[in-house]
């Protein structure tokens, strides 16, 4: 049995590595599909060649360089073969579900793809307003022709569940490789350290961070990751007299390091979906604080395994002041390690997806 992925639109591997996130694909998803299908095709927006890949794994690149969203539809019939020799396909994101809907009218290609967070939503925040309609567009017609719904938090299900019924999801969250991120000793800091990992977006509500970081006497922040607010973080930064540091995106592998630098890791975001990193930082037994929103708050128990604030500047600070307390970060981290080893093991995971795609592939 063949599986076809497709990645989300616009993306490839040169992007994903460049964003560090093309070994987590490989190592995990991409692994774990080669070990149960005879073949794999991986179907790229970009004229790329092979990165290192398991010999069944086979990348299909964008030959003519077509723009993305024509390539997205054009795709299915630009790579026939390929598409006919796989028993069922698997898009990554509502946007990799696109070319997988067209290949189920065409060629009867049964398809599955994880819905991980309210798309329209989060362009709306980030002001994409035309953006924000296609998805609303796409999103009926998608998930009617798709065989399933892999969504990752019980809100989505809750909101899809209305729409769509129950038959349609399977619940499986994101995983953490629990040995990769795992506790390592900390690197000393006089200054209460503030981790941040992620884009350098609206969403991420940042700027209300380094508002509440204002305050909070003996404190550093450091980001991690690359966006379009990149420059207006550092100016802010820069007005309000906080020591920040902001570094370019690394490769997941190199993430556990970065925890070790800080005391405490903050994700403030206006919406998210099943956020890896928050899942990864609580495997490093790290004290985290997050905003008491969509994808947030079914991984956080305030006050257990770690604290849920308001996205607002008060509410952040006020949190933060709390975790001042080493006492209080050392509990906290060490709930977070036992509530993500308990729920959230990788392989555990990802076996469930595949033994959904091989259901469907039958």
């Amino acid at each position: 049995m063949n599986l076809g992925l497709f990645l989300s639109i616009g993306e490839s591997f040169k992007d994903l590595k460049d964003k560090g996130q093309l070994k987590r694909l490989v190592n995990y998803n991409i692994k774990k599909y080669a070990q149960a299908f005879d073949k794999v095709y991986i179907f790229s927006y970009l004229d790329e060649k092979e990165y290192s890949l398991p010999k069944n794994c086979i990348l299909v690149p964008n030959k003519r360089n077509l723009n993305r969203f024509l390539y997205s539809v054009l795709l299915p019939f630009l790579n026939v073969k390929q598409i006919s020799d796989c028993d069922v396909l698997r898009g990554m994101q509502i946007t990799g579900a696109i070319p997988a809907a067209i290949a189920k009218i065409f060629f009867k290609k049964d398809f599955i793809f994880n819905y991980g967070y309210d798309y329209a939503k989060l362009a709306k925040i980030e002001k994409k307003n035309i953006q924000s309609l296609l998805y609303k567009f796409i999103e009926f017609p998608i998930i009617t022709l798709s065989s399933q719904v892999i969504v990752t938090s019980k809100e989505v299900k809750n909101h899809l569940n209305k729409k769509y019924g129950p038959k349609k999801l399977a619940m499986i969250q994101n995983g953490v490789d629990t040995i990769l991120f795992r506790k390592f000793k900390k690197k000393y800091d006089k200054k209460l350290t503030i981790l941040f990992i992620g884009r350098l977006e609206i969403q991420k509500n940042l700027a209300n961070l380094l508002y509440a970081l204002k305050n909070i006497k003996d404190s550093k922040a450091i980001f991690v990751g690359e966006g379009s607010q990149k420059n207006n973080f550092l100016k802010l930064a820069q007005e309000l007299n906080i020591d920040l540091e902001v570094k370019n995106a690394i490769s997941y592998e190199k993430i556990p390091k970065e925890f070790t630098k800080a005391d405490i890791f903050v994700l403030p975001s206006l919406i998210e979906g099943n956020p890896k990193i928050l899942l990864e930082a609580m495997s490093c037994q790290m004290a985290v604080l997050g905003s008491d929103v969509l994808g947030i708050r079914e991984i956080i128990s305030d006050g257990k395994n770690g604290l849920l604030c308001y996205t607002d500047t008060k509410s952040i600070e006020e949190k933060l002041r709390k975790l001042q307390n080493s006492q209080l970060r050392t509990k906290l981290g060490a709930n977070a390690r036992k509530f993500i080893l308990q729920n959230y093991q990788i392989n555990n995971l990802l076996t469930k997806e595949v033994n959904l795609l091989l259901k469907l592939a039958k």
